[in-house]
């Protein structure tokens, strides 16, 4: 990758790391002001949460679509040392979003919960899949390096086409996707290190 796109691929992953966690830790200071009885708290927060939500809802979806792309030209890049960027980006994303996914996770539970209401039943099981999309989409714009690193490790003959295959089946599902970028990122640790010390442009 050019310098310039990686550098453009690393804004992109932190940017959606710290809106998606800093999404959440709003709200959740918000409701935990409200339950508490702090008014002044819970004003300033609610605050903060109605001035970045549309915000979010435009710049998001727009850095996740920026992601995809990024990340199919990294692992469309013909520099083997590309791979060390990859799989660096990878790990930032799966660990970095730990937190959004966590809450992510209690949410969904709750509007499967709703979703058994009597009455509000399509409100429960229509924003749970509203919320299930958009954790989707979420997950692949940090897959999508798990698979520039498994194509560079195929490309390397490190790995198979059939590991390839399963490796980017694992990255569309939620869970599998950090236990597989785990398998990813121990098994591209020896060749990323030699690539390193041969000092080649990632």
């Amino acid at each position: 990758m050019a310098k310039g796109l990686r550098i453009a691929s690393w804004a992109v992953a932190i940017a959606i790391v710290a809106l998606c966690d800093g999404g959440f830790l709003a709200f959740a200071v918000m409701t935990i002001a409200e339950e508490s009885g702090s008014s002044a708290t819970s004003f300033m927060a609610e605050t903060i949460v109605q001035g970045i939500a549309p915000v979010m809802w435009v710049l998001i979806p727009l850095l996740q679509l920026a992601s995809v792309v990024l990340g199919a030209v990294a692992a469309a890049s013909r520099r083997p040392a590309a791979l060390v960027t990859c799989r660096s980006i990878m790990l930032f994303f799966k660990v970095g979003l730990i937190p959004f996914f966590l809450c992510g996770a209690v949410v969904e539970l709750l509007f499967l919960v709703l979703g058994l209401h009597p009455v509000l039943p399509f409100v429960g099981w229509a924003m749970g899949a509203a919320v299930g999309v958009m954790g989707w989409l979420t997950m692949f714009s940090g897959s999508i390096w798990a698979i520039a690193t498994a194509v560079h490790l195929y490309r390397q003959r490190i790995a198979s086409g059939g590991e390839l295959a399963a490796h980017i089946v694992l990255q569309l599902m939620f869970v599998a996707d950090v236990v597989d970028a785990v398998i990813l990122f121990v098994r591209s640790k020896a060749p990323a290190a030699a690539l390193r010390t041969q000092g080649l442009p990632r």
